[in-house]
């Protein structure tokens, strides 16, 4: 395997003058509701580094829990760009809540007779349904495997065994080996920030130029690495460490030079950046590593940090070091309340006493947390759903947190397990249907989403308890609750008090908490001058 790994990272590497020349085969990629784009501009930068000419559209935008489904006005908007801009290969990533745009996608383009990639992590997990609308489906990395496809399709060589890739061909469907895991992530360019050959689809109209990338960006996303060390089960990584057990370290760190280097550059040259966010599952991992980054983050860059971090790598050391580089804010996935869900359910072995710590220490460091959980697993009792809110009045406020919908990804140990138990049904796995983008986060409507009014009542206080007033600018860092803790003390303990108007009480504080929250955020723009944000909070967030 290492000598297949190193012809693919001399593949992959602009070593050589005839790598660099401009070739006369187009790439379009589109990517689906993205804000970071992570998958189509690494892909499309080695793309583009060996000579190919790369197109980007962006096909609608996504703001937080805004998904505003294609109308066909900007299907056939998209198609006619497509047609206009005459590719060789058209590439299209996706995560699985999306899918169905994808593929509503690539049978309005049908006519064109273009051939299709599809992938991202929903052609990863469904290959088998995947193949049946596109082309080609890449079941793995992509960088190395699609720049193989173009150098094939652009030289009239056979491309039937490129690995990486399932290929429908002459009526029948070739599976190929999977390739192993890149693992010099530094041979990987930086993102494309510029406007060239870029394009988005928002509004039935088509707009030219970069979307994400502007000058006026306040908060830059970027990833150190690839791979988490963890297995919890209702995530992806459960499975896709088993996709790839052969295929080398799962878990890829890049050099701390190579990551500051884009920093620099991203400094330079977006001047309104108010904070920095690394998209890694896990930040903390390697000690050694991280402390050359704070070193070199704080001297290069010095801008307001953002990380994830799991329970385990939170302490006093690692806290001290982030809180060094101005870290202001940080996720950490709690998950649930009870113990038995967590540990049992879950696979995460993060016992209360750890997660109470973890808040403890964010609050001594004034690290504002962010605390994720999921609800609407069906093996949580209700006492398991009033241990979150429970657990949460044991943690330091303000906080926010982050509530999703659990979602059942295929091939994970938790939906497998819940499969086979009959539980649930191949209907209920996230991708199946555009019903999937209803449910991402909680939505609290007692009457379309819960049934359960004990279930709705502790939601809403979980709710109510993470609503906070932020006054966050480059120059303050102000956050206090909208709701003090003995008033959620006082409707745990005596929920009869609101017994009469039940719905209308929890439904106003939430209205309150959020109103508030929206006009902190938005006043904190303008003490910031960032006018461009709130006119489009103003305009897109629905």
């Amino acid at each position: 395997m290492n000598q297949k790994l190193q012809e693919i990272e001399d593949f992959i590497e602009v070593n050589s003058e005839w790598k660099k020349e401009q070739k006369t085969f187009h790439l379009v990629l589109i990517e689906l509701y993205s804000l970071n784009s992570f998958g189509i501009h690494t892909i499309g930068r080695v793309a583009k580094s060996h000579g190919f000419k790369v197109s980007y559209i962006s096909f609608k935008k996504l703001f937080t829990d805004s998904f505003n489904l294609p109308t066909e006005g900007e299907y056939k908007k998209a198609v006619e760009l497509i047609k206009e801009l005459k590719p060789d290969i058209l590439g299209i990533g996706t995560t699985s809540p999306f899918a169905p745009v994808a593929i509503e996608l690539i049978h309005k383009i049908k006519k064109l007779n273009i051939p299709v990639i599809l992938g991202g992590a929903h052609a990863i997990y469904y290959p088998d349904s995947c193949i049946e609308h596109a082309d080609f489906v890449c079941v793995g990395e992509g960088e190395a495997a699609i720049l193989k496809l173009l150098y094939a399709l652009y030289n009239g060589d056979d491309y039937s065994t490129t690995n990486n890739f399932w290929i429908r061909s002459n009526g029948s469907i070739i599976k190929n080996e999977l390739n192993p895991l890149i693992q010099k992530l530094d041979l990987i360019p930086f993102p494309d920030f510029s406007d060239e050959n870029k394009f988005y689809i928002e509004g039935d109209a088509i707009h030219t130029g970069e979307h994400y990338y502007t000058k006026a960006m306040n908060h830059y996303v970027f990833m150190s690495g690839r791979g988490c060390p963890f297995t919890c089960t209702y995530c992806c990584n459960s499975y896709l460490k088993k996709h790839n057990k052969n295929g080398g370290a799962f878990i890829r760190r890049r050099s701390v030079k190579n990551v500051i280097d884009e920093l620099v550059i991203v400094r330079s040259r977006f001047p309104h950046l108010t904070k920095i966010s690394s998209n890694d599952e896990v930040f903390a991992l390697n000690k050694k590593w991280l402390v050359d980054f704070c070193r070199n983050y704080k001297k290069e860059i010095d801008i307001p940090f953002h990380c994830d971090i799991y329970p385990s790598k939170v302490s006093d050391e690692i806290l001290g070091l982030l809180k060094g580089i101005n870290l202001k804010t940080i996720t950490m996935g709690v998950q649930s309340g009870a113990e038995r869900i967590r540990q049992e359910v879950y696979n995460r072995r993060t016992p209360d006493e750890l997660l109470i710590n973890c808040a403890n220490l964010f609050n001594k460091y004034n690290i504002f947390p962010f605390y994720d959980f999921i609800i609407d697993n069906p093996l949580e009792s209700r006492e398991d759903t009033e241990a979150s809110l429970q657990l949460l009045l044991k943690f330091p406020r303000p906080f926010r947190t982050n509530i999703y919908n659990l979602q059942y990804i295929s091939r994970t140990a938790l939906t497998s397990d819940f499969l086979s138990k009959g539980i649930i049904k191949e209907s209920d796995l996230i991708g199946s249907s555009l019903e999937q983008l209803k449910n991402w986060h909680m939505k609290l409507d007692i009457n379309s989403h819960y049934k359960n009014k004990d279930r709705f009542f502790i939601y809403s206080l979980i709710n109510i308890m993470s609503y906070s007033i932020s006054l966050t600018t480059p120059y303050m860092n102000y956050r206090a609750p909208v709701f003090p803790t003995w008033l959620i003390r006082i409707l745990i303990k005596k929920p009869e008090i609101i017994k009469n108007r039940f719905l209308f009480i929890l439904k106003a504080m939430c209205t309150i908490g959020a109103g508030t929250e929206k006009f902190s955020y938005r006043f904190s723009l303008l003490l910031s001058g960032n006018f461009r944000r709130i006119a489009e909070r103003l305009f897109y967030y629905k």
